[in-house]
């Protein structure tokens, strides 16, 4: 089913989500670190500096999510560009140069070690599955927000929730409901796609998915 995607090559994704998953979704702990990252406490930073102090100013993205962490520790800035990592693994219409310069370009602000030559940040996992449409990067602060409240929510679970869910697709999917904007967020359709490549198909854009119900 949807593992095939015709000219995206998908194992060296899925196998990075998996990681991600077994790594920060069950051990709370770090996709490029050995320390503990995904932790309640951080993400909890993360809410109070970022989706309860969003900056309306001008400047990009970047620069305001800069300032908005500088008073974070470390470990929540590396959480940001950890963040950062999963939210650009589908998009095939942003180049793998570009996304590791946005990885690493936020995990510096930690003033921590970064290695960028890291097989998980190489051309073949940053390649991208299929097009996120240019929404998914104007409005890449709220799909963030999105992600923090996921992340948020789901490690304040149980372990044995967490692994109940993520063995679960449709379960999984049904949680996600109570996540605010869950019906609007093209990252919602991502993580579903990532997670659950057997259960969820790769169309990630509300427009691509009204065209198929409106054909169907």
């Amino acid at each position: 089913m949807a593992r095939f995607c015709a000219e995206k090559e998908t194992a060296t994704k899925f196998k990075a989500a998996e990681y991600w998953k077994q790594r920060c979704l069950l051990s709370n702990g770090s996709v490029f670190s050995q320390i503990s990252v995904w932790t309640v406490e951080h993400l909890q930073a993360l809410n109070q500096y970022f989706v309860n102090n969003l900056d309306e100013g001008e400047g990009d993205f970047f620069a305001k999510l800069e300032t908005q962490l500088a008073p974070t520790a470390p470990e929540v800035k590396q959480l940001a560009a950890e963040m950062m990592w999963v939210m650009l693994l589908c998009p095939s219409n942003i180049g793998a140069d570009k996304k590791r310069e946005s990885v690493s370009r936020i995990w510096q602000w930690s003033d921590s070690p970064f290695q960028p030559n890291d097989a998980l940040l190489n051309d073949d996992v940053l390649s991208g599955i299929g097009s996120a449409g240019t929404s998914y990067n104007t409005n890449r602060w709220r799909e963030l927000v999105y992600f923090i409240n996921f992340a948020l929510e789901f490690c304040k679970l149980p372990l044995a929730k967490r692994e109940e869910l993520l063995q679960n697709g449709w379960e999984f999917a049904s949680w996600l409901e109570r996540v605010p904007e869950n019906d609007s967020r093209q990252l919602r359709h991502m993580l579903l796609f990532l997670l659950f490549p057997d259960n969820f198909e790769r169309i990630f854009g509300g427009t691509d998915r009204r065209e198929v119900v409106t054909a169907f």
